[in-house]
């Protein structure tokens, strides 16, 4: 930390576009550099305190405060009780108004678990909803996240990005992307919740989300209903994805840290006009980027957010026309 800022900004840039080979247009910088993460991911070191991994290490260094969370979940963190042996790690997520704390529980621990997380005092952890295995105990257990104008109600097993207000733009340059490009039908390939594409059902285009967590498309489904909406959200592992599957002439894919892999090869054989790609690891993106130009893409459009403060990682997106 401490870092400059503008510094810190342009090495970031120098490096995706090195890694790449094009040339990053922008970078998107986080309105919080401290206090920006709204979902933090704790480990139980096995003695009662909760805390990180440092690097290459099973070693747990417990902490009661963390200088990239929120407010909500710094104050959670000092205020959680002993933790159980049963307990593996303890995910905190906030909207920004309310706490839920995620229990994730050793095999064969979840019934005293569960016991124990139903009897905590009503004011535990500030009064945070309480899960235990993406399971509601206390509360409702759902955050409310907005981007770009879309309100999700995400689930406690449910993944959204933990930087919101960053998150919020990207959205809104993606549907900026494909609106741009007119398409019939999009694809979100590892859709989550929808984050990506359910603004563009909301503007009246035919959208089908594949998305191998059930619990991120029960949340799409119900979001589709609340806001009356039409989709197509389909459980399925990006690696089961066959060509055919779908119609589309247009592709959102914003996979894991390990890529699109072979669902990579699907998309490309269906030729979808153009390709939005998102991706929090600019290597894999590189290898899947370069899968897409050996197929007739070019890469029309390269830019870094600053999703990650204070880290070496850097969220991505690229624009291929073909």
């Amino acid at each position: 930390m401490g870092k400059d800022t503008a510094s810190e900004h342009e090495r970031r840039l120098d490096w995706v576009s090195q890694t790449v080979g094009h040339d990053a247009s922008s970078l998107v910088a986080s309105p919080r550099q401290l206090g920006y993460r709204a979902r933090v991911r704790l480990s139980a070191d096995g003695k009662g305190g909760l805390g990180f991994h440092p690097p290459r290490s099973h070693e747990v260094l417990t902490v009661q405060d963390c200088p990239v969370a929120r407010p909500k979940l710094v104050q959670a963190m000092a205020e959680f009780p002993s933790i159980p042996a049963g307990v593996s790690h303890v995910e905190l997520r906030t909207d920004g108004e309310k706490v839920v704390a995620v229990f994730e529980v050793k095999r064969g621990a979840h019934g005293p678990i569960r016991s124990w997380v139903s009897a905590l005092p009503e004011d535990a952890l500030g009064g945070a909803d309480l899960a235990v295995d993406g399971k509601a105990i206390r509360g409702d257990c759902k955050v409310q996240i907005t981007a770009n104008d879309v309100s999700h109600r995400l689930s406690p097993g449910t993944f959204y990005q933990v930087n919101l207000e960053i998150n919020d733009q990207l959205v809104r340059h993606v549907n900026e992307a494909v609106h741009d490009r007119q398409p019939a039908h999009v694809l979100d390939a590892f859709a989550g919740a929808g984050n990506l594409s359910m603004p563009l059902a909301q503007a009246g285009m035919q959208v089908t989300q594949i998305e191998s967590h059930p619990s991120a498309v029960r949340d799409a489904r119900a979001t589709a209903k609340r806001l009356g909406l039409t989709i197509d959200a389909r459980v399925q592992r990006g690696q089961d994805f066959e060509a055919g599957q779908v119609f589309f002439d247009l592709a959102i894919i914003d996979p894991p840290r390990s890529g699109a892999g072979a669902m990579m090869q699907q998309i490309l054989t269906t030729r979808p006009k153009a390709l939005i790609m998102v991706s929090c690891n600019p290597h894999t993106l590189t290898r899947d980027v370069r899968q897409a130009k050996d197929a007739g893409y070019s890469l029309s459009e390269l830019r870094v957010y600053e999703m990650f403060p204070q880290t070496e990682h850097a969220e991505v997106l690229a624009v291929l026309d073909r």
